[in-house]
């Protein structure tokens, strides 16, 4: 009964430890979303859009959260509209849905689109190396969105003439 109740209690304290560590992954996401909305309203809105889209194709509101405010504060500074950004960020959660993507190859496709939008361009290592190799229809969208081939697209992103802005909407 001794050693029962004892494995019961390291149970008990590995579950309230780790509600401590949602807990502030909770918080520290929605602070980053509040801080990249333009308004209560627009951060309202978001919140209430991004819970949908972790509904609808069952990825964690808190990878989606974090993910989309480092994504909407790269893409606000870019001149994206919101609803491109929206477009773009959820069709890239469906395609992670689609390939069976864990959250952490999630969460490096969100820095992948992060660092593409802040960059301004689109680069083959975050193209090839943290896109692509979690998810690999990423190569040939971004070549079918620039018009072109994957050899073509290869040349445009050497002259650095991927513009993220142009190509991501897409």
């Amino acid at each position: 009964f001794t050693s029962t109740l004892g494995a019961g209690t390291i149970g008990l304290s590995n579950f309230l430890s780790r509600m401590r560590e949602v807990s502030k992954e909770t918080t520290a996401a929605r602070i980053a979303l509040k801080n990249v909305s333009s308004s209560a309203q627009e951060f309202a809105d978001s919140q209430k859009w991004l819970l949908d889209v972790s509904k609808r194709y069952g990825v964690g509101i808190n990878t989606l959260t974090s993910g989309f405010a480092k994504f909407k504060s790269a893409a606000d500074n870019a001149g994206m509209s919101l609803s491109d950004q929206k477009e773009i960020f959820e069709a890239v959660s469906r395609a992670s849905v689609a390939y069976a993507l864990s959250a952490e190859d999630q969460r490096g496709i969100f820095i992948a689109l992060q660092q593409m939008m802040s960059k301004g361009k689109v680069m083959a290592e975050e193209l090839r190396l943290q896109m692509a190799e979690r998810m690999p229809v990423a190569l040939q969208a971004m070549a079918a969105a620039s018009n072109t081939t994957v050899a073509g697209l290869d040349a445009l992103m050497k002259k650095g003439k991927v513009l993220s802005s142009e190509v991501l909407p897409e």
